[in-house]
């Protein structure tokens, strides 16, 4: 029984559109991207209407389906790239417009995170494989 109702509630949350406080958020977030403005999600969240709880945990927000689909519907990638190439042909103002296009990419999760190839030529780097010994080492208790 609890399984039933936990599988309809999980098709209900997939067509879901977003909540009040998820569209104010997103539009008190463009709004700071339109302006050049420093994004704080929590602060944004707050500004919104979410609790201080909550608003202390971004992710909640930044990663939810909804949250996704303002950011394909309002940010869809074909506009970021346009925007980024008319950024790179421009004198003025690249750093603030850059910061915000930056920030729509981490949102979008578009940059590569810890995805760092720690190899050399598919070689292990010397220094952290005696790292890793030495870690190993550590571990080991004396007898």
């Amino acid at each position: 029984m609890k399984k039933e109702i936990k599988e309809n509630k999980e098709k209900k949350r997939k067509n879901q559109e977003p909540t009040f406080l998820q569209k104010k958020a997103f539009m008190k977030f463009a709004e700071k991207m339109k302006n050049n403005e420093k994004i704080v999600m929590g602060k944004i969240m707050k500004e919104a209407g979410y609790k201080e709880g909550t608003a202390r945990r971004p992710g909640v927000l930044t990663k939810s389906k909804s949250w996704k689909q303002l950011l394909e519907k309002y940010l869809p990638d074909e506009k970021l790239l346009q925007e980024h190439k008319k950024i790179t042909l421009q004198d003025k103002d690249k750093q603030a417009k850059m910061k915000a296009i930056h920030e729509a990419y981490k949102l979008k999760d578009k940059f590569p995170r810890e995805k760092i190839d720690l190899t050399s030529g598919g070689k292990p780097i010397p220094l952290l494989a005696r790292a890793k010994k030495l870690q190993n080492f550590k571990g080991k208790k004396k007898k």
